[in-house]
């Protein structure tokens, strides 16, 4: 298991996540498993599946559960917006304690359709073991699993709406927004020309939320010389061109 403080890219896979600093054994986190660590189908109001938590530690953890929405930042990371529930979702427990070496299953259920025929989110597990020593800082662990409920096809929408193209860090950057209802990798092509010459290339597959946006990499710019450059770019979501954009890009300014 990989432990970080965001899940990039939505891949769905379950982090591990120490919530506080402090002694632990090595590799402890490893101990603590999600399957699947993704759940991934077509909205519909109903089951939409179930979560096995395993404890593979040798003493017993008293678990939590939580489904929550995503909070996307303009890198692209995510992280669980811990402050609200996510709306429509219903677990089959919220708490529970999970022996050394068991095993616990949560089901999932969408108790009423979102308006937008999709919903992204996540099934949060915070484990605490017990026999912590009184005095020391308190260890638990976050293990994560990705909630994709993806829209039907006659209720897809998809939207993106491109913003201004900037060089941050050296790194030529398109602010892509999310207008439409489906988390589809955003891909494409570009061209970076000037007087002197051009280069093109595939800008790589990210996943940006509904209603969110994102400085998406096109290119580094190490190398270029400094001026002004026209960037032209075509962008796809599920298999379709869904923006043409043209913007002037200030390059070592």
């Amino acid at each position: 298991m990989h432990r970080r403080q965001l899940l990039t890219g939505l891949a769905g896979v379950a982090f591990v996540l120490p919530l506080a600093l402090g002694r632990q054994d090595a590799g402890a986190a490893s101990g603590l498993t999600l399957s699947p660590s993704i759940i991934e189908r077509q909205a519909a109001k109903g089951r939409v599946g179930q979560i096995t938590i395993t404890n593979g530690l040798s003493r017993t953890v008293d678990v939590r559960v939580a489904a929550r929405p995503w909070l996307q930042s303009r890198t692209g990371a995510v992280t669980p917006d811990r402050s609200r529930s996510l709306t429509g979702v219903k677990l089959s427990t919220r708490s529970f304690a999970l022996p050394a070496r068991g095993s616990r299953t949560v089901r999932v259920d969408l108790t009423s359709m979102p308006s937008t025929g999709s919903l992204y989110g996540n099934a949060e597990f915070i484990a605490t073991p017990r026999g912590q020593k009184k005095g020391q800082v308190k260890v638990s662990y976050r293990l994560i699993g990705a909630l994709r409920l993806n829209p039907s096809t006659a209720r897809r929408r998809l939207r993106v709406q491109a913003g201004t193209a900037a060089v941050r860090s050296r790194v030529l950057q398109l602010s892509v927004r999310n207008a439409g209802n489906t988390a589809a990798p955003i891909t494409g092509t570009y061209r970076l020309a000037n007087a002197a010459g051009s280069r093109s290339g595939s800008i790589q597959a990210v996943r940006v939320l509904p209603g969110y946006a994102v400085d998406v990499p096109v290119l580094s710019t190490r190398g270029f010389n400094r001026g002004t450059y026209t960037l032209t770019a075509r962008l796809s979501q599920g298999g379709r061109v869904v923006a043409n954009v043209k913007r002037q890009v200030v390059v070592g300014g």
